[in-house]
């Protein structure tokens, strides 16, 4: 399995230097690999530093708050963050918590055997998933300490399967594992691999971006007079185009859209699917007063834009999932998304406490919409039961931080 692990690995890596001819996002991924043992080589805190390597953004956000607690508590602990993927790194690159901030190598062995001899790491934690078996391997054969931070596991994993016994000597090598549930710890006895359920992190991430929230003046003004507000986070096409359709139909309704893809030619198709529209980062104040709908053509605002809506559409649901419930959820609204939702705990229970409206199609939207337009109380009972349920899920930084202090003090 091993063999076919490493050729599989070695294929990808082609695969995305072919793609790199015509996708950005891929040439990106290649561009920022070149020079990393130099780059490695170059680090002035190597042999005493904590190294964190989340896949992309969002598990960056589930980072996160692992990242600045050690901070705090260690302020003298050098950071390495490393990213698998160019929408982490591109948008995080220059976090100033982290002492450097790099691209993953391929995960052949002898990158990870020069990563991490060279790093020389005091420790390192993996967020949720991506597990790189040859890198796993070289912390295990150096003991260096390292941890899975926000676990979870599903029994269509292949850790789960026949095939997967070499998989699993990777999550025996882990110092401790925190997952974000008891099915998860559950699923790993089930194969002899021990875990700590410690909760999921982003909770605490997300109740915190609420409490550190500031105004945002352009939008306040679009949202005055507008007796209902929606936000569209993360949209996707398929939402876009459901939500089109609506507008066409219920007028009156203010509604702003934060795409998952910022980029001109997605803009221009969404001047045309809402021709009542206004984008941001050109308007003026008299703009607003016809505007239906308000394009967010900047990244890093949405997390900021939640607190103006009455209910949150999150995009993704169409597609490969939904992206990020909880950013909304924390505002203390509903949240609406499309059906692909099953790898994502939190939409399950979101659902459970009814904060949480699946929609499969146009007509199913609108009835959901309209229904929680009628009755207001819906709307805010809904809304209570998401914010409710987020703070209750809060707790697991200062968790997993506890049980990492033997690993990491005295740093």
């Amino acid at each position: 399995m091993q063999f076919i692990y490493y050729i599989g690995i070695v294929l990808y890596g082609l695969a995305v230097r072919l793609a790199a001819l015509r996708s950005e996002k891929a040439r990106l991924w290649v561009k920022g690999r070149r020079g990393w043992k130099a780059k490695l080589e170059e680090l002035p805190f190597k042999g005493d530093c904590i190294w964190v390597h989340c896949s992309s953004l969002g598990e960056f956000e589930q980072g996160r708050p692992v990242i600045e607690a050690l901070k705090q508590q260690h302020p003298e602990l050098p950071i390495l963050l490393t990213f698998f993927s160019p929408s982490g790194y591109e948008i995080r690159k220059d976090y100033p918590l982290a002492d450097a901030v790099m691209y993953l190598p391929l995960d052949v062995p002898s990158n990870a055997t020069a990563f991490v001899e060279t790093l020389q790491p005091k420790a390192a934690i993996f967020v949720k998933y991506d597990f790189w078996f040859f890198f796993l391997k070289a912390l295990r054969k150096t003991n260096v300490p390292h941890f899975l931070v926000s676990g979870i596991f599903r029994p269509s994993q292949y850790f789960f399967k026949v095939h997967g016994k070499w998989f699993v000597k990777g999550l025996k090598g882990f110092s401790t594992l925190f997952v974000q549930n008891e099915k998860s710890q559950e699923l790993l006895k089930s194969i002899g691999v021990k875990a700590e359920v410690k909760g999921d992190t982003r909770f605490d991430r997300v109740v915190e971006v609420v409490s550190e929230s500031k105004p945002i003046p352009m939008i306040e003004l679009f949202c005055e007079g507008a007796g209902f507000l929606g936000v569209m986070g993360s949209s996707w096409p398929a939402e876009e185009r459901i939500l089109s359709e609506r507008l066409k139909q219920h007028k009156g309704e203010r509604w702003i859209i934060v795409p998952h893809e910022v980029h001109e030619a997605h803009l221009q198709q969404l001047d045309k699917l809402f021709p009542q529209s206004v984008r941001f980062s050109n308007v003026r104040a008299e703009d607003l007063r016809e505007a239906e709908v308000l394009i967010i053509d900047q990244i890093g605002l949405l997390n900021r834009i939640y607190r103006y809506a009455h209910l949150a559409v999150i995009g993704g649901g169409f597609g490969k999932g939904v992206h990020n419930t909880l950013e909304a959820a924390a505002y203390g609204i509903p949240v609406f998304f499309g059906p692909n939702y099953e790898r994502f705990l939190e939409i399950h229970e979101l659902l459970e406490v009814e904060a949480g409206i699946c929609f499969t199609d146009q007509k199913s939207f609108d009835q959901a919409m309209n229904g929680m337009k009628a009755d207001p109380n819906a709307l805010s009972k809904s809304g209570k039961h998401a914010l409710d349920y987020v703070h209750s899920k809060t707790g697991a930084t200062p968790a997993v931080l506890h049980s990492l202090e033997p690993y990491i003090g005295g740093a």
